[in-house]
C-alpha cells in the first residue's frame, strides 16, 4: 500500500506527460485534496455495488465520550433522553446509499447499532442498549437501558474516513493520545483493486482543472492583445 507522498508523486509524473508548465502551480495540498475526492468516489462506487468492503480502505479511530442530554425537544421516549457525546468532533466518515461506511464498537468489540433499534420477540423493549449517530460533527450515542448496562467511556470508530490525514490526528489505540501518522511513511488507505479507478477519477478532475486554467489564461492573453 502506497503512502500519500507516493500517490502525489505518481500524479505529478502522469501530469508531466501532459503539461510540464503547470506543475509548479499545483501544490501538494491541492493534489492531495483532489486525490481525496477520487478516493471517495472510487470507494463509494464500490460500496454501492458490494456489501463487502475491503479492510484496506478503513481506519480505526478511538473516541472518548462524556455524558450529556438531548439538545432538542424531540420525543426521545423510544431511545432515552440521556446521551453519550464525543469529547471532540470526530473525523467525517464516508457515506454511501447504505448510509455511513462505518461501524461503532464498544471496547469489547460489540457493534453498536446505527439509527434503528432491534426488537426481540415482538417486544417493545429494545434488544440493543445503545445506538449512535453523528450530530454537528460529534459522535452521539443514545442510551436505552443504563440500569442494566454500564456507561461507555470510550468507543472505536472503524470504517472509511473522508480524509485519512484528518482521521490520523486521532488516537488509534485507546490508551494513547498522540498520533504517529506520517504521510511520507504511512500507507494511504485504499485497496489495490480500487487504486486504478481512484487514479482515473483523480486525473479526470485534474485535467478538467488544468483545462479551465488554460482557458482563463488564453482569455487574458486575448484581452491584452486587444488592448495593445
Amino acid at each position: 500500500m502506497k503512502t500519500v507522498q507516493k500517490h502525489i508523486d505518481y500524479l505529478r509524473h502522469e501530469l508531466k506527460k501532459v503539461s510540464d508548465d503547470t506543475l509548479d502551480n499545483l501544490s501538494d495540498e491541492f493534489l492531495y485534496s483532489t486525490l481525496l475526492m477520487g478516493r471517495m468516489r472510487a470507494i463509494k462506487n464500490d460500496a454501492n455495488r458490494n456489501w463487502f468492503l475491503s479492510e484496506f480502505n478503513k481506519q480505526v479511530v478511538c473516541v472518548s465520550l462524556k455524558e450529556d442530554t438531548l439538545f432538542n425537544k424531540c420525543n426521545c421516549s423510544n431511545v432515552g433522553c440521556k446521551i453519550l457525546k464525543s469529547e471532540t468532533k470526530v473525523p467525517q466518515p464516508l457515506s454511501s446509499r447504505r448510509q455511513y461506511v462505518l461501524k461503532v464498537k464498544d471496547m469489547s468489540g460489540n457493534v453498536i447499532g446505527h439509527e434503528k433499534l432491534e426488537f426481540k420477540n415482538g417486544s417493545r423493549n429494545p434488544k440493543v442498549t445503545h445506538k449512535w449517530d453523528i450530530v454537528d460533527g460529534h459522535l452521539v450515542i443514545f442510551l436505552t437501558n443504563t440500569n442494566r448496562h454500564p456507561i461507555l467511556k470510550k468507543v472505536v470508530m472503524h470504517g472509511v474516513m473522508n480524509d485519512p490525514l484528518e482521521a490520523a490526528k486521532y488516537s488509534v489505540e485507546c490508551d494513547s493520545t498522540v498520533s504517529c501518522y506520517d504521510p511520507k511513511t504511512q500507507p494511504f488507505p485504499i485497496d489495490d483493486v480500487l487504486q486504478e479507478g481512484m487514479y482515473k477519477i483523480t486525473m479526470e478532475m485534474l485535467m478538467t482543472n488544468l483545462k479551465s486554467r488554460e482557458d482563463v489564461l488564453n482569455d487574458d492573453n486575448e484581452e491584452r492583445a486587444l488592448q495593445i
